[in-house]
């Protein structure tokens, strides 16, 4: 993203303005996890882009903050980020489209669950460590300045968080899970069904691409995500097994949940 020229042109008082918001950010903000961010985004998407926040739900400071260094963002850094994301948006949009309806399929029959409502995915400059998280199910947030993301990657994200939708704690998927702890008396696995998620995510993504001639990488591989679960050959091959229909859930969970 071309930043450096709209930084270098700032004048001292536009600097000055994004240093306080900045600032306020540190102080009051920024040991918030992201995760836990739904309600603001929820706040923050019900204002009007064009005007100036009016509404003080969580403080003025907070408004007046945000109204001040909006005018200075969407005048300086804004039309670059906006260029940037639109870049991606044409890349893979189109794409999504093509192959949204057999992924949701496959995604339902793997979790045992049903997509029953749109997923909304916001763009950001930053979408932490991992570039993109899901606030809450039906929405995602995804960073367009990840270089990795320029890729198919962006997809599986798309895909692999949209799932949260899918393998919620009432999912069949991961009551198998915990019903298979309890019966073998393990401790449940607490991350077990995120990792799980994660490759069936990447398969599906990898075979709906590999039909449209196009090679694809998981995002566990290139991101390095869950690596003591995806190191294990046993983690992998029972993923495989159910994504193949070869095993049933119960034989899954059974194994999943035995591996160290």
């Amino acid at each position: 993203v071309p930043q450096a020229l709209p930084l270098d042109s700032m004048t001292e008082e536009d600097r000055n303005v994004m240093q306080t918001g900045i600032q306020y950010y540190r102080e009051e903000l920024i040991d918030q996890p992201l995760l836990l961010s739904r309600r603001q985004l929820k706040w923050l998407q019900r204002q009007d882009p064009a005007g100036w926040i009016t509404d003080a739900t969580y403080s003025g400071a907070w408004t007046a903050v945000l109204n001040q260094a909006k005018e200075v963002y969407q005048r300086t850094l804004w039309p670059a980020h906006e260029q940037h994301n639109a870049r991606l948006l044409d890349t893979w949009l189109p794409l999504i489209r093509k192959i949204e309806t057999g992924m949701i399929g496959r995604l339902e029959g793997l979790s045992g669950s049903t997509w029953d409502r749109p997923v909304r995915i916001d763009l950001s400059t930053y979408g932490n460590w991992a570039s993109a998280y899901s606030p809450d199910d039906d929405h995602i947030i995804i960073s367009s300045i990840d270089p990795m993301l320029h890729s198919t990657l962006f997809l599986e994200f798309a895909f692999h968080e949209s799932s949260h939708l899918l393998f919620q704690r009432s999912s069949p998927f991961r009551r198998a899970l915990f019903q298979a702890a309890r019966d073998q008396d393990i401790p449940y696995p607490k991350t077990l069904w995120h990792a799980a998620m994660f490759y069936l995510t990447g398969l599906a993504t990898r075979d709906a691409l590999h039909d449209l001639g196009l090679e694809h990488d998981l995002i566990m591989e290139k991101k390095q995500v869950f690596q003591s679960y995806y190191a294990q050959e046993s983690f992998r091959h029972a993923l495989e097994q159910y994504y193949h229909g070869r095993w049933s859930l119960s034989q899954t969970a059974k194994e999943l949940v035995t591996m160290q």
